[in-house]
């Protein structure tokens, strides 16, 4: 509205000039020569003019003017998204340098995103914006980080968000900050014409005292780890050697229990054979014996180059009919003769 105004009056003023005097043209082109001073604005910029001490105007991209000597530019304000080192490390900061955790302290390394879109609050509402957004994002952040351990934040420090650094809330998985208008950081800054983007922890220096301590916890873990796998080796051993005695003890228990069966088997058949020679062939008892051992014999000696009989001994006898098996009593059954 000021610049139509002012065209308007120099337009006045023209025609006026061209038709009353038309030298006073060209004493009116030197004036505004000598008087106005144009000058660019680059994009993305703005500039605000004061006229005799009292804001002006906002010049936007391009082309812009103002009166020489009864004015000038104020502030050049920058319009586009910027970033801004904190000084969480250096003693000269604005917090005294390192950030106080649960557990200790430790520098860090962050950045503050944030875009003015007011350019005259920016410009007009503190002596030094720039200074006045580093510290309240300095505040911010600082609170933020002093309700973890500085393992957990290292750990965390990915998911942090302007959302739930401005709202100084711990990050719930899964859940949403709250809103973020409501939050001191942005009523703040809002004030002065400045909207926060973002905030980043892109490092965290972990103290020696610390680091010490997770190593030990490291190897702790790990002699846990080969402790109780020992322990599951031995298991396994003592498993297999009970396993390995059970059926050591149940194979002796069934090779005894087939020689038993055997030896029954073959005291079964010689004593058979015996009731037949006496049933049959009317042969007494110790005659039968005699017969089928005599025979048992023979058939050992077919099997076996060196016998030595004990011809008085009735285990003897017994042994040679359990070593020839049941060939020999099969044998004693097919060659006996009919008395």
């Amino acid at each position: 509205m000021k610049k139509l105004i002012a065209v308007l009056v120099l337009a006045i003023i023209i025609v006026v000039a061209i038709i009353f005097e038309p030298k006073i043209i060209l004493v009116l082109a030197i004036f505004l020569v000598l008087v106005m001073k144009l000058f660019s604005v680059p994009e993305n910029w703005e500039y605000q003019i004061s006229f005799l001490g009292k804001y002006w105007k906002t010049c936007g991209p391009g082309l812009g003017w103002r009166v020489r000597w009864l004015s000038k530019v104020d502030h050049e304000v920058f319009m586009g998204d910027q970033t801004m080192r904190l000084a969480l490390g250096d003693p000269s900061g604005l917090g005294g340098g390192v950030v106080d955790f649960q557990d200790g302290s430790a520098p860090i390394t962050a950045f503050f995103f944030f875009k003015i879109f007011d350019s005259y609050k920016a410009a007009y509402s503190t002596a030094d914006i720039l200074r006045m957004i580093e510290e309240q994002a300095d505040g911010t952040i600082r609170s933020f980080l002093s309700l973890f351990n500085i393992e957990d934040a290292n750990t965390l420090k990915n998911n942090f968000n302007l959302g739930w650094i401005a709202a100084m809330t711990i990050p719930v998985p899964g859940g949403n900050p709250p809103p973020l208008e409501q939050t001191h950081l942005w009523m703040m800054l809002n004030a002065w014409g400045v909207r926060p983007l973002n905030f980043t922890v892109t490092d965290i220096a972990i103290p020696s005292a610390i680091i010490e301590q997770r190593q030990r916890k490291q190897r702790a873990a790990t002699d846990i780890d080969v402790a109780t796998l020992e322990i599951e080796i031995a298991k396994k051993q003592a498993e297999k050697v009970v396993i390995d005695a059970e059926a050591n003890r149940k194979a002796k228990v069934l090779a005894a229990t087939g020689e038993a069966e055997g030896m029954d088997k073959i005291s079964k058949a010689m004593a058979q054979r015996i009731r037949e020679l006496m049933d049959k062939n009317g042969m007494t008892e110790e005659a039968a014996r005699a017969h089928v051992i005599s025979l048992a014999k023979a058939e050992a000696l077919k099997e076996a180059k060196n016998v030595i009989w004990s011809e008085g001994n009735s285990a003897a006898g017994q042994g040679a009919a359990f070593g020839s098996g049941f060939n020999a009593v099969n044998s004693a059954n097919q060659s006996t003769p009919n008395q």
